[in-house]
């Protein structure tokens, strides 16, 4: 406890109360202070039970040494009698009751603490209390990769418990650390002490994640399952603008990270029958939900088989709907950042339901054929008639130009219908001989 300023520099109370406090429960020096002031009680208590108890023979003792170095007459004899006491048999039994009381302490202590954590090991049970109590032999561990470095199958004491203990965190790497009353700090790379009752509450690391959606089996908007398969991802820890930007890194802040997304990732996750979701989880599920929405959203011919001349990209639609303004701030409140995206492979899981597209596919294009022959026959069809048409007119034309050209003479009639079929006779053979002029103009009158 902190006094006010204005009360610190004026009132020795506070200044005693900070003291006491500190030697109470201070860590580290005040640990080694309680340490040499325990051992200077036990060593006062001795001395003092010597020379009140023992102190006839500490007395010829100490008479003894004057007679056999008379240099010593120098040192007070009240001090030449303790330091006497100090130097008998006798004076020693005075220690074993403080220091069985010590030691009883510490093994009730060590066993309190070992059923409260549930160690397995009574020793770290009672190095955690000899850390805590004297500041002698502190826990260390490492953090690095974004995890623990501790051996398998083991019960480290600032895993299990906290501190007191050195934490010594790798670059790329952020840690949160909580206390009884809630988040007690963040931490980046570096050599860092944890007081007592502050525990490693998450561990972050900030390079970036990787993301995989193995296999997706949602439903479209006409009620079909289909098959999503390979949808692979990254993303980081979103970080904030002052430390680097939302997307560089500076020479001064290589991994840049916000606090804000610490406490976002470590506070917002879901929660499942097996309890609190990894931050990993949350993302994924995140990113599983932006991609299944749209699928829900549309027909499966828009996902399979999109028609030419629909120019929309169901990929695309779906990195852009994961790159939206809302889909972000959803990351931003796990403290998340998604950095890339690949929407990985559609397909129907029912056969059946392949098959009847299939068919369906097939009658359909075998109709659009179907109806470009008919276009094909009609036109086929009226450029006949057309010809035939023309090849008449031309005729009737040709006939009577012939007919300009000559004079009739004799029988009108006979002569008429001669004309005619020798004009006829003269077209068909000129139209079924190759390279010979097939246009009635282009044939010669009789004389």
């Amino acid at each position: 406890m902190k006094p006010p300023r204005r009360l610190k520099s004026i009132s020795p109370i506070w200044q005693i109360r900070a003291f006491l406090e500190r030697f109470v429960i201070g860590e580290r020096k005040w640990g080694q202070i309680r340490f040499y002031t325990i051992g200077l009680a036990v060593a006062a208590i001795m001395v003092l039970n010597t020379f009140l108890l023992e102190g006839s023979t500490t007395t010829l003792i100490a008479l003894r040494f004057e007679e056999i170095f008379p240099r010593l007459v120098i040192i007070p004899f009240p001090i030449l009698k303790m330091i006497a006491g100090l130097l008998t048999l006798k004076s020693w039994r005075y220690l074993i009751a403080p220091l069985a009381v010590l030691i009883w302490a510490s093994l009730v202590a060590g066993r309190y603490v070992q059923d409260i954590y549930g160690l397995a090991s009574y020793r770290k049970s009672l190095k955690y209390v000899t850390a805590s109590m004297f500041g002698r032999g502190y826990p260390h561990m490492t953090i690095s990769g974004g995890k623990k470095l501790v051996k398998e199958n083991e019960s480290h004491l600032l895993d299990v418990i906290g501190g007191p203990g050195y934490l010594t965190i790798e670059p790329g790497n952020v840690v949160l650390f909580e206390n009884l009353r809630g988040p007690s700090g963040i931490r980046d790379s570096g050599w860092h002490f944890i007081p007592r009752f502050e525990k490693v509450k998450e561990i972050v690391s900030l390079e970036e994640q990787v993301g995989e959606l193995a296999k997706l089996y949602p439903m479209t908007k006409d009620g079909i399952e289909v098959e999503l398969s390979d949808v692979r991802f990254r993303y980081r820890l979103l970080p904030d603008q002052c430390m680097g930007g939302f997307t560089g890194r500076s020479m001064e802040k290589p991994y840049p990270y916000s606090k804000q997304s610490v406490l976002n990732m470590a506070y917002n996750r879901n929660v499942t029958a097996n309890g609190l979701a990894s931050w990993q989880f949350t993302v994924n599920f995140l990113v599983e939900n932006g991609v299944t929405d749209y699928i829900n959203k549309s027909p499966l011919d828009k996902l399979a088989a999109p028609l030419p001349q629909n120019p929309e990209d169901p990929r695309a639609e779906i990195y852009e709907g994961l790159r939206s303004k809302g889909f972000r701030e959803k990351l931003k409140d796990r403290g998340a950042e998604l950095i890339w995206c690949d929407i990985g492979h559609f397909g129907v899981k029912d056969e059946q339901v392949s098959e009847q597209r299939l068919n369906t596919w097939i009658a359909k294009w075998d109709g659009m054929a179907n109806i470009e022959r008919s276009y094909g026959e009609a036109e086929r069809l009226k450029q006949q008639e057309v010809g035939r048409a023309e090849a008449q007119s031309e005729m009737l034309v040709s006939i009577v130009n012939a007919l300009d050209d000559i004079g009739l003479q004799g029988d009108s009639r006979q002569n008429l219908r001669s004309l005619i079929l020798l004009r006829t006779a003269q077209l068909l053979d000129t139209m079924s001989e190759p390279g010979r002029p097939a246009h009635p103009g282009d044939v010669e009158s009789p004389a």
